[in-house]
């Protein structure tokens, strides 16, 4: 029997537009790949400026907490996490089934500002929802066209006898929405049940060779490149074996998208070389590596003819799949969302041109998940 991470998701720097709230109370859903007898939760406090203090956490095996388990830290209810730091929980007897979710409740009874911040779109296999007062819990809802976020809690580790393959899932809003991942994490629970954990580590905005603009909101919140941020994931709890990633769209999407942010679109030959730049660093970690060619995209809530900006972007975008396609560590599923002329179908999309609807992730899911399984043989 040993700790493995039934789920985790990164919490990432929202302090450019961190949550000021009187009281809290979020409720959590996280759906195991793993089952157990025990589990333990991780909070973190990486990004506030002050020490977050957790009065009352709960689990349950149902979102009404109908005999609620209390989870305790050091044998006390209240939970202090430092500035900087992470905490563990005490290991809490509950049974966890893999594919079945946990429902964790989180409140504080003060004012305080969090920094630490996750979000789904898709809410099959994970969902939260936060309130601003302690006494009342807040529903959770099956929405996907809104968010839902939580703070500061990244993972839930269950004591099992599974010795699962750790993938991580990193880098832009095609990992963050979970539209694409749910449909991998159902593949997995069907397919190879106990066998396969994940990490999700991807941030909307995220770009591959560029930190995050700093001219406004929500752009400051896209985080370091993933050049500059996989090699300070000192966060993740497990190595990874195989990384799966997403990531370049952005490169060719803010500059036009943040005119104000004064930046230039990359060059072909400068995107090249920062994409064999990360599998050298993920390699150097021991990790196989999978990069996903880019789908068609728009600039965000454009209607009508292609702008100039627009064509501009393609035009890159396809030869850069030109290039990915001829490495051996890349998978192509953008055909899973294109009709015969390499345009996105209207139903995949989740209606701002950028982003997948959960039909769209299920395709996509579905063709990575094929070509997947070759790497996992």
């Amino acid at each position: 029997m040993q700790w493995q991470s039934g789920y985790y998701q990164l919490t990432h720097d929202l302090r450019a537009m961190a949550f000021q709230y009187p009281e809290l109370n979020q409720v959590i859903k996280f759906t195991s790949f793993l089952s157990g007898s025990k589990l333990r939760l991780t909070f973190t406090n990486f990004y506030g400026s002050q020490t977050l203090k957790f009065d009352q956490i709960l689990i349950a095996d149902n979102d009404n907490f109908d005999h609620a388990v209390q989870v305790t830290i050091n044998h006390q209810s209240e939970l202090m996490i430092p500035v900087g730091q992470a905490k563990v929980s005490d290991p809490v007897d509950f049974t966890v089934q893999a594919g079945r979710a946990v429902y964790i409740m989180v409140i504080a009874n003060q004012a305080q500002t969090y920094c630490d911040f996750a979000v789904t779109y898709d809410p099959t296999w994970v969902n939260a929802s936060m309130g601003r007062h302690a006494n009342h819990q807040p529903p959770l809802n099956d929405r996907w066209q809104h968010g839902h976020g939580w703070v500061s809690l990244s993972m839930m580790e269950v004591w099992t006898q599974a010795q699962p393959q750790v993938i991580e899932f990193t880098g832009d809003s095609l990992v963050e929405t979970g539209m694409v991942a749910a449909e991998l994490f159902k593949k997995t629970i069907v397919e190879k049940p106990e066998q396969i954990t994940w990490l999700v580590t991807g941030i909307s905005g995220n770009r591959l060779l560029t930190d995050a603009p700093q001219n406004k909101n929500p752009e400051r919140t896209y985080g370091l490149s993933l050049l500059h941020r996989y090699g300070q994931l000192g966060h993740r709890p497990y190595e990874p074996s195989l990384t799966l990633v997403s990531i370049g769209a952005n490169d060719l999407l803010v500059p036009f998208d943040n005119p104000l942010g004064m930046e230039q679109i990359p060059s072909l030959d400068r995107l090249k070389i920062g994409y064999r730049d990360l599998e050298s660093i993920i390699e150097s970690r021991q990790s196989e590596v999978k990069i996903l060619t880019l789908p068609p995209v728009r600039l965000p809530r454009k209607t009508g003819p292609w702008t100039t900006d627009e064509i501009q972007i393609d035009r890159v975008r396809k030869s850069l799949n030109v290039w990915l396609r001829s490495n051996s560590w890349v998978i192509d599923a953008c055909g899973s969302i294109t009709d015969e002329k390499g345009n996105r179908k209207p139903a995949v999309d989740f209606g701002d041109n950028l982003h997948l609807s959960p039909y769209g992730g299920q395709l996509m899911g579905q063709a990575i998940w094929l070509q997947l399984k070759l790497a996992l043989q």
